[in-house]
């Protein structure tokens, strides 16, 4: 298990700490394919009896995340790895203490399998944060490259062209640095690049290109990372096109897909994986988009839990259903309320009126929490997390 520093995102004495992600079993070629589908059955069996039983956990009554049960889920991980040349571990800014898997992250570096740490949603969180998160991940994770990456806008052109630059420089640099790099894949390193291909000709995206009289491979570049950490998003900024679909809901993509983006270079995008999590808070599992909202019973206690942590009503500009605007204590009253989740979503649907179809006198409330928690999670809502001990 790889414990992660709790402090400055939860009040919890315990350490967060990611569970041991399952690893493709041992295989023979003489295997069939029955008795190899039945060797993973297997296995994963016992790695889920081992999360949930754990005996370290167990004393300290720990509970586990929501993570992916799914053994075909995790076949699509195992395949990405193995079909990639190097893999970028797509995290979400905002969240990326936990939502950047640390579990994947050791396990990479035991089978020397180059990868670069890419700090998604820069933009939706200011510029001195972005600076102490890239510093945080560089101690935590020495040797490592990461690199701070935004949605392309026009607005800030010239920064996604230099991000972009620094990720493509940080790709080529693992490569090269990589012992196990094949020597025909160093031959294209100097020829990896973004640039989609805008032909309409599929066969001629598909060609492989020759370097120097020989015949090469693409060099194949691997995207993984949690649900919501946008990288189908990531795919289209960085070639500047629309080359897969995206949606607000997390866990859009469901099967792992290969997206040629040149001659030289394509990209194996992975679904969104959660990892398996000891004492994670349930309301950052659903804010990061571990949990789906459509999934959530009730959302009072994780508008609790970030109005607590952030100026939550300020920024709606809500104020208490309960107490009189004209009474003169109103300013005073108002700014030492203390406001629950419910009165939240109750002032916030007053706001925006939202009321319930059978009296229309009554605040829909569930209506109301259901959008305030799609704000936070898409970032409409700036609420994020700052590096532990910022």
């Amino acid at each position: 298990m790889v414990p992660t520093d709790p402090n400055g995102f939860t009040n919890d004495d315990a350490a967060i700490m990611f569970a041991d992600i399952p690893i493709r079993p041992t295989y023979l070629k003489t295997m069939t394919k029955e008795e190899l589908e039945t060797n993973e059955q297997e296995y994963f069996k016992g790695y889920l009896y081992s999360v949930h039983n754990n005996p370290t956990v167990a004393d300290k009554c720990l509970l586990i995340n929501q993570f992916e049960h799914n053994l075909e889920v995790w076949r699509q991980l195992w395949r990405v790895i193995e079909k990639s040349d190097v893999l970028l571990i797509i995290t979400d800014i905002r969240f990326a203490n936990f939502t950047y898997p640390a579990s994947l992250h050791s396990y990479l570096k035991s089978i020397n399998k180059p990868f670069v740490i890419v700090l998604n949603k820069c933009d939706l969180i200011n510029e001195d944060l972005q600076i102490q998160w890239k510093k945080w991940f560089q101690q935590q994770f020495p040797g490592t490259f990461v690199t701070l990456f935004f949605k392309y806008n026009q607005e800030s052109v010239q920064q996604y062209v230099d991000n972009s630059l620094d990720l493509l420089q940080a790709i080529r640099c693992v490569l090269r640095d990589n012992s196990n790099s094949d020597p025909s894949l160093l031959e294209l390193i100097s020829h990896i690049s973004f640039d989609a291909v805008h032909s309409t000709d599929k066969k001629t995206e598909r060609i492989e290109p020759e370097v120097q009289g020989k015949r090469s491979p693409f060099v194949s570049i691997g995207l993984v990372g949690m649900p919501n950490a946008g990288k189908s998003s990531f795919i289209n900024s960085v070639c500047n096109k629309v080359l897969v679909s995206v949606s607000k809901t997390p866990g859009h993509t469901k099967h792992f897909q290969t997206i040629f983006v040149n001659r030289f270079t394509r990209l194996l995008d992975c679904p969104g994986l959660v990892l398996p999590i000891y004492n994670l808070p349930q309301p950052l599992q659903i804010l990061s988009g571990q949990i789906n909202i459509a999934q959530v019973r009730e959302g009072y206690t994780t508008l609790s839990y970030v109005g607590s942590r952030y100026p939550l009503t300020k920024v709606l500009g809500l104020k208490p259903s309960n107490i009189n605007e004209e009474d003169e204590e109103f300013s005073e009253a108002g700014q030492e309320y203390r406001w629950s989740g419910y009165e939240i979503a109750k002032s916030y649907a007053i706001k925006k009126s939202y009321f319930t179809s059978k009296s229309m006198c009554n605040p829909d409330a569930h209506r109301a929490a259901n959008e305030l928690l799609r704000n936070l999670q898409n970032g409409k809502i700036g609420f994020c997390l700052a590096p532990p001990s910022y």
